[in-house]
Parts: structure tokens; sequence; C-alpha cells
């Protein structure tokens, strides 16, 4: 995972740490003005997952959190005034 910072004018990312699990397709967002990423969902090419984490910008880690109530990947997610929207993506082979 990388940050790329849109304030700077660098193609340079700054490198995260690895994420807990290897799970591709999952959606994230900038939370509590930017300083928590949270990324949610994800498929391991076997099982859909239902997990969150949150990454703590000032201590690098990364933390678990309240899982989504269904599985999925490939979703969109928004931020909208202090809520996170989570929407669409696969569940198995099944689109929502």
């Amino acid at each position: 995972m990388e940050v790329l910072d849109l304030s700077k004018q660098s193609s340079n990312c700054d490198v995260l740490p690895d994420y807990p699990i290897a799970l591709e397709l999952m959606t994230g967002a900038l939370l509590e003005g930017g300083s928590m990423v949270k990324v949610c969902g994800g498929w391991d090419l076997e099982d859909t997952y239902t997990s969150c984490y949150d990454l703590n910008a000032g201590s690098g880690a990364w933390r678990e959190a309240e899982p989504m109530m269904q599985e999925r990947y490939n979703h969109a997610s928004s931020v909208v005034g202090d809520k996170w929207f989570i929407t669409g993506g696969y569940v198995s082979n099944f689109f929502f």
C-alpha cells in the first residue's frame, strides 16, 4: 500500500506498513481529518472478508477494527460528513 500526497509536486509515494492479511480488491478511506486510514473487506482468491483495519498515521500501526456486516470485495466507498458509506462489490460470485 502506498500514499500519494496530492499537495506535493512529487511522484514519490510514502510506503505504509504491510497490511495485516494478504488481500486484494479492498476499499479504504481517510478518516478523522486524515489522521487515520481505514480499510475494509477484500478477497484472497478463495474467500471474501468482512474484516476492517485502522492505520494510525502517528504510530504507523494497523489495528483490527469492527468488521462490516456483509463480506464483500471490489466495492466502493465514500466519506460524507462523519459517515463512511460502503456500497456495491461482490460476495463470492454474487454482485451487489
